[in-house]
């Protein structure tokens, strides 16, 4: 995949999601920028911040038809590809998130803040505004079709202080409502006694 349908990435940011590897992320990011440039009649890369898009939205739907089709293993790796975005997702949020992330001096509403806009681009990594807001849409399936350690790091991310840090990194970004759906697609998909489990192991 050389873009994302949930919001356009840069190449930078595309080759995170698909290299674990810091090694291996910058020539990732070549083969993704040489891939958009042979698929420049439908796809070109944003002057303005570098996210790779679509020329026209008929291109997505195009994909998706594509990936549903009698071989989809062509175009798309399917549920392994939205697992590995998933786990990438929550890898950049144990990693990243952290307190008071935009270094804002006192604590004072959003709206009083005259430059959050760029504090949220300068601090928050395009990578973990991505995955703080999107992470719950690459949750497919039961709780027993996810690949191994998702529960587990879903867990880790819920029961410590990075979750407090991602309500906030939402809420600086203006969609903390996204919270919502995230964890209601959290509590329909695991089984919540598991997350009891796990919690009472946890030494604090």
């Amino acid at each position: 995949s050389v873009t994302s349908r949930q919001r356009p990435l840069s190449a930078q940011a595309l080759a995170y999601f698909l290299c674990k590897s810091r090694v291996q992320r910058d020539e990732a990011a070549t083969q993704v920028s040489t891939m958009v440039g042979k698929l420049h009649a439908v796809l070109y890369t944003d002057p303005d911040g570098g996210a790779i898009r679509a020329h026209h939205t008929s291109f997505y739907d195009f994909l998706q038809q594509r990936i549903h089709a009698e071989a989809p293993g062509e175009w798309s790796d399917g549920p392994s590809l939205e697992s590995r975005m998933l786990r990438r997702c929550l890898d950049a949020m144990h990693e990243d998130l952290s307190f008071n992330i935009c270094d804002i001096d006192t604590p004072v509403l959003n709206t009083s803040i005259p430059d959050l806009d760029k504090r949220v681009q300068d601090k928050i990594s395009e990578q973990l505004r991505y995955s703080s807001r999107f992470w719950h849409c690459h949750i497919h399936g039961d709780a027993d079709s996810q690949d191994a350690g998702i529960a587990d790091n879903l867990s880790r991310l819920i029961v410590s202080k990075k979750f407090l840090f991602w309500l906030e990194c939402l809420s600086l970004q203006g969609a903390l409502g996204q919270s919502i759906p995230a964890l209601t697609r959290v509590s329909s998909t695991f089984k919540v006694s598991y997350m009891l489990h796990y919690c009472c192991t946890l030494e604090f």
